[in-house]
């Protein structure tokens, strides 16, 4: 079991990553609402599933208390059956245990965010950057946060501080450009896409948003 729980958590971390990357640009091109990240209804299967993993988390820490990975397995189960409260314990011991890495200061932000609790869930994903500066997809999450609180100034710093210290992720260069875009900021809009373009120059969705915005900027221009 031990390796079954190690790599599903593996496994999860990295998808819901990539997938917070899809969302965040899906979310200023298409203006669509923002959703949190609350559990779904599972089918029986799937909770028989969840219980069977808790459980072998559970086990695990009990033969090893200092067993890092184990608690980040079992806060993210917390987390997708919707018991916030115990995910929220969970990683915070995870924090305990081993305070220098990022991965459970980035989820406890993620639980925090959804119980609504903004101010502790800003700071564990400032941790988490302060312990990965690298990883993009730790400066997604704190703009998704800052887009709930609608805090343009610090939307825009992140992605700026983001881009910097992830030598231009093509991923924050193309939802900074749409969230321009969003605030109509055209022009600005436009050279970010450039830039994106620069770095994947077949990326047929990146060159029809470039067409898009030269089309409303002429159209304004032509006012």
């Amino acid at each position: 079991m031990l390796f079954n729980t190690t790599k599903y958590t593996i496994f999860l971390t990295l998808f819901i990553g990539s997938l917070l990357s899809a969302l965040l640009t899906l979310y200023f091109v298409k203006q669509k609402e923002l959703k949190s990240t609350q559990p779904v209804i599972i089918s029986e299967q799937q909770s028989k599933d969840e219980k069977q993993r808790i459980s072998a988390y559970k086990q695990r820490i009990s033969n090893d208390t200092k067993d890092y990975p184990a608690y980040i397995g079992l806060g993210i189960e917390y987390y997708i059956i919707g018991d916030l409260k115990l995910a929220r314990k969970t990683l915070n011991d995870a924090i305990t245990v081993d305070p220098a890495l990022y991965i459970a200061y980035a989820n406890l932000g993620d639980v925090t965010r959804d119980m609504g609790d903004y101010v502790v869930a800003e700071e564990a994903y400032k941790k988490a950057i302060a312990r990965a500066p690298r990883k993009a997809n730790l400066y997604e999450k704190l703009i998704l946060l800052y887009v709930r609180i609608d805090n343009d100034a610090m939307i825009e710093s992140t992605y700026i501080a983001g881009l910097s210290n992830t030598e231009n992720d093509i991923n924050l260069f193309t939802s900074y450009a749409a969230w321009l875009e969003q605030k109509n900021r055209l022009k600005e809009s436009l050279s970010v896409w450039k830039k994106a373009l620069q770095q994947a120059p077949n990326d047929e969705s990146i060159q029809r948003e470039i067409k898009d915005i030269d089309i409303k900027i002429n159209a304004v221009n032509n006012e």
